[in-house]
């Protein structure tokens, strides 16, 4: 238990015995005992609005380890996921802990990507970010449009790995918020997960839309891309890697849908995080989670201006040859 938890909880005795010497994570509840393990940990404060505890609920400790299970028969050569089968709670939001695993390699978690020294030390600054987009893309395009499924996969919850020279991979941890189409996983020949939690299982193409826009294209993509490179060449890294992940599944529909949601779209998706995160009852407000609570958009930063004469990489065809806007 969290120090600071104890004074959440009454009646509860506290047994005398060994006492853990922890690191602070970037991740607020999780706590590191080594370099390969770590411990996740309720908490008795809020973020992202006053209802927004930072508590474990039972159920998504379960959860997310049937989400890990169902990544894993998913997952590819390139992708890694963090072991989190292990974990205990008395049914209680702030009595529970979950333990988590982490595989070999220099760990380097995404988020560190847009501190100037890190960048400095790992060199290539932009074969690293390419490769980690192509990675990441591939990956959750491949998800997204065989499978139904969206990952809530942001910088906290990415890393990679690097297991030696140039060999990189992605580390996916805390899946416990994922959307997961029940007819796309069975049209592949794989049993839906029995969650808890009904919010992680939709089969509305536009939901997994939204969490895909949302997480993995502006959070785990361009804020990465355009935080490392200059704003035009992010943004043209960030299309042709976009590009070439949706290529490889041709005309397929939720490629198609994909495509016209983030290519090709005027605006694209954001949360209204500040609107679901306040003291409105949620029946006013349309939030269900606020994680996932959409209404808001913005111009596609994808759009790169054409610049007659330069050759951008991953602009239309039409931009290519100075035409048009």
């Amino acid at each position: 238990m969290h120090p600071l938890t104890l004074p959440k909880l009454e009646g509860v005795q506290v047994a005398q015995g060994p006492r853990l010497t922890v690191r602070p994570t970037l991740s607020m509840r999780t706590v590191q005992l080594d370099a390969r393990t770590q411990l996740k940990l309720p908490l008795p404060t809020s973020t992202l609005g006053r209802r927004n505890r930072r508590s474990i609920k039972p159920a998504t400790l379960a959860d997310g380890a049937a989400a890990e299970l169902l990544l894993r028969r998913l997952a590819d050569p390139d992708i890694l996921l963090a072991d989190e089968q292990t974990y205990a709670h008395a049914g209680d939001e702030y009595l529970g802990w979950m333990l988590r695993r982490l595989p070999e390699g220099r760990i380097i978690p995404v988020a560190a990507l847009s501190v100037p020294e890190v960048r400095a030390e790992l060199g290539d600054v932009e074969g690293l970010v390419t490769r980690y987009l192509r990675t990441l893309l591939r990956w959750n395009v491949r998800l997204f449009v065989r499978y139904g499924v969206a990952l809530e996969a942001h910088q906290q919850n990415l890393a990679l790995v690097l297991t030696g020279r140039d060999q990189l991979k992605l580390l996916v941890k805390d899946n416990d918020g994922l959307l997961a189409s029940p007819a796309r996983l069975a049209a592949a020949g794989i049993e839906p997960p029995a969650f808890a939690d009904e919010r992680m299982l939709t089969d509305d193409p536009h939901a997994l839309a939204d969490v895909f826009v949302t997480i993995t294209l502006h959070l785990a993509a361009a804020s990465i891309a355009f935080g490392a490179l200059p704003a035009e060449r992010a943004a043209a890294l960030v299309r042709s890697c976009l590009e070439a992940a949706l290529d490889e599944h041709g005309d397929d529909p939720m490629a198609r849908l994909l495509r016209a949601r983030t290519l090709e779209a005027a605006r694209l998706t954001g949360k209204s995080m500040i609107t679901a995160g306040t003291l409105v009852a949620k029946e006013r407000s349309g939030a269900r989670d606020i994680n996932k609570f959409y209404g808001t958009s913005g111009p596609n930063y994808l759009r790169v201006p054409c610049l007659t004469g330069n050759l951008l990489v991953g602009l239309p065809a039409h931009c290519r040859a100075g035409s048009g806007p």
